[in-house]
């Protein structure tokens, strides 16, 4: 049934076509850990805490948060599950999402006032440079350029390979905003490193609202190279470990990796 849609967690997104009713429900499972103290509801009572996920409406394809977003409130929950109900509405597009995205035309005014900083530059990741459906793949390196890059040590940073996963997405940014800040620690980092950050190597995946994997079904943190699938040029699966390859292949070869 596409209206009726059962989820594992709040940081993830949907898009239906608008103009049908959708109901979500999430489902509290105990997992080999015990239930996620920060979204489960009380399994005594039924009752739900205010740990409770929250679920955001747009029907913006290139939402701004918050103008564009609202929250839904009608919904209903019981020991075992909580479920919401967005009512039907005219229009051709529409995504519901328990994290709001950080979209490229934020990513974009983010950049320009980053840059502006003077310890920003923006490259391409791989030969390409673009996702399948011709959306830029872009790394941010930022350093201290009155400091000789010689000596520094090297960081790359990856996010949104699992594109539903948007708390990442938020707190990579707040890193960025860290890194490229006065913080004594910041200034340090920036004077004795070089940190290369993805923000997003899977731009289609978000676009699109898909959860996982890129616009022809790759699921990239479970691919390495070497694979099979890892022979398609020009996808993203293909631009990162060339991108990676090429920074070992170079002067200042990364020490860590951290995909996010």
């Amino acid at each position: 049934d596409p209206t009726r849609l059962w989820v594992g967690g709040p940081d993830v997104s949907w898009i239906n076509v608008a103009g049908q009713a959708l109901t979500l429900q999430v489902v509290w499972k105990h997992g080999p850990y015990g239930p996620h103290s920060n979204v489960a509801p009380n399994y005594n009572t039924g009752a739900v805490g205010q740990g409770t996920p929250s679920f955001y409406l747009t029907e913006s394809p290139t939402p701004v948060w918050p103008g564009d977003w609202e929250k839904v409130t009608a919904g209903s929950a019981d020991a075992t599950s909580q479920t919401w109900a967005i009512p039907a509405r005219p229009g051709s597009f529409r995504r519901v999402t328990g994290v709001p995205l950080y979209t490229e035309a934020m990513q974009a005014a983010d950049r320009v006032t980053w840059m502006a900083t003077g310890y920003l530059e923006v490259h391409q990741v791989g030969p390409v440079g673009l996702s399948l459906q011709g959306r830029p793949l872009r790394r941010l390196r930022i350093t201290d350029p009155a400091v000789p890059d010689a000596g520094k040590k090297t960081m790359y940073l990856l996010r949104s390979g699992h594109q539903g996963e948007r708390y990442a997405d938020w707190r990579m940014r707040g890193l960025l905003l860290w890194l490229l800040g006065t913080h004594p620690p910041a200034v340090t980092a920036r004077q004795q490193c070089i940190i290369h950050v993805v923000q997003a190597i899977n731009p289609d995946g978000a676009q699109e609202g898909r959860n996982r994997t890129t616009e022809d079904g790759y699921e990239m943190n479970r691919m390495h190279p070497g694979g099979p699938d890892l022979a398609v040029e020009g996808t993203e699966q293909f631009a990162l470990p060339q991108d990676v390859a090429a920074l070992i292949a170079g002067p200042n070869p990364p020490h860590l990796f951290v995909d996010h």
